[in-house]
């Protein structure tokens, strides 16, 4: 996924170059790119006949304003779900939380995380966080979440619409003096939908769970 967003990267530039180079590339591809780049692929939504297709759990993966792709719940071992894609990515995540990757160009492990759901309230505690690609040893993560009692996200969702509660997670790894912002969308305690930072060399990551 981490590929098809770099390729995809690479079109915009290379088509701002010259127009000889931009012949070389289908312009409907390129169309079509642009408008799924601006307003959204067809990937991105799914409907309630896409999800009864599908046996078990799944999750839409969105990485930056690339195209998204689906990933499969492989596993749950000790309340950590393995979601894994076509293409050899793992993503293991505990209520909504990506704790873990594997198969990206740069990926992260953390440990010492804490559940997130409505009942937990606001709250601050520290985690620890390991990257690849750069490599970071395992470092002290500082997590504060808070709790946005009053205020609720519609989203859309198998072509209806639900009422999520939102967290706001923010994060701080003072040795590389990185911070950023994550968002969970909660419905009936369950994590929905997430926005999260959890690579410095990445961009955000959104997921769109779907439980079965």
């Amino acid at each position: 996924m981490t590929k098809l967003f770099l390729r995809y990267s690479l079109i915009l530039s290379l088509t701002s170059c010259s127009a000889d180079l931009f012949e070389s590339f289908a312009y409907r591809d390129i169309f079509l790119f642009y408008k799924g780049y601006i307003t959204g692929f067809d990937s991105d939504v799914i409907s309630e006949e896409v999800f009864k297709r599908y046996e078990y759990s799944f999750a839409n993966v969105k990485i930056g304003r690339g195209e998204a792709s689906t990933v499969v719940l492989a596993y749950i071992e000790d309340n950590v779900y393995e979601w894994r894609s076509n293409d050899g990515i793992k993503i293991f995540t505990v209520n909504g939380m990506i704790v873990k990757t594997e198969g990206f160009e740069s990926d992260m492990t953390a440990d010492k995380f804490d559940v997130l759901n409505s009942k937990n309230h606001s709250k601050e505690f520290i985690s620890y966080l390991a990257f690849k690609n750069p490599d970071l040893y395992r470092s002290a993560l500082y997590n504060k979440i808070f709790y946005h009692k009053t205020h609720k996200m519609p989203i859309e969702r198998l072509g209806g619409e639900v009422n999520a509660d939102i967290m706001t997670h923010t994060i701080e790894l003072p040795i590389i003096k990185w911070k950023a912002k994550n968002q969970y969308y909660l419905y009936n305690d369950i994590v929905i939908r997430t926005e999260q930072f959890i690579h410095p060399n990445m961009p955000k990551i959104k997921i769109d769970f779907y439980l079965k």
